[in-house]
């Protein structure tokens, strides 16, 4: 185990919260890491209404929030002069994405953050992390983002 670590993002402060994490397990037992944006290959385009954009100018901002993502959390590992492999992935459901690369990769275990949402607001977004705990074939190290869940009770 942690010979191989997964470290999906999303770009979200939250995601960028598990790579001191990962990078720490990486340093103590010498793993190689890999991390992952999963960009969905048939965005939503509003049937009825009008689009202003088109498929090509998703693609590049899609491409380009996927490049930003990664960069954080490549410089996280830079700065400690640790090598990380980026992939950026499409799938269309996110969860399903990260354990593609995850056995694509051969990772021995998932290091991911949770937002810590909860109540609605989790039942109407669902949890990515949840989907791939439940779904892993591989052990999941969930890192709770502790700032997001403290701005979450603040709001309620």
């Amino acid at each position: 185990m942690f010979k191989h670590l997964l470290l999906p993002t999303d770009g979200s402060g939250s995601a960028l919260s598990a790579a001191p994490r990962a990078l720490a397990l990486a340093q103590k037992f010498g793993s190689q890491v890999t991390a992952v944006f999963v960009i969905d290959p048939y965005p939503y385009l509003e049937a009825g209404g009008m689009v202003t954009f088109s498929l090509e100018d998703y693609f590049v901002a899609a491409r380009l929030e996927a490049d930003l993502a990664l960069a954080a959390i490549k410089s996280v590992f830079d700065a400690a002069g640790f090598p990380l492999q980026t992939v950026v992935q499409e799938n269309h459901v996110p969860y399903e994405g990260i354990l593609e690369v995850a056995k694509t990769v051969q990772a021995d275990t998932i290091v991911m953050a949770s937002h810590g949402r909860s109540g609605f607001v989790k039942l109407l977004m669902g949890s990515v992390t949840q989907k791939v705990l439940s779904a892993s074939e591989v052990p999941v190290l969930v890192v709770k983002d502790v700032a997001e869940e403290e701005s979450s009770k603040q709001a309620a």
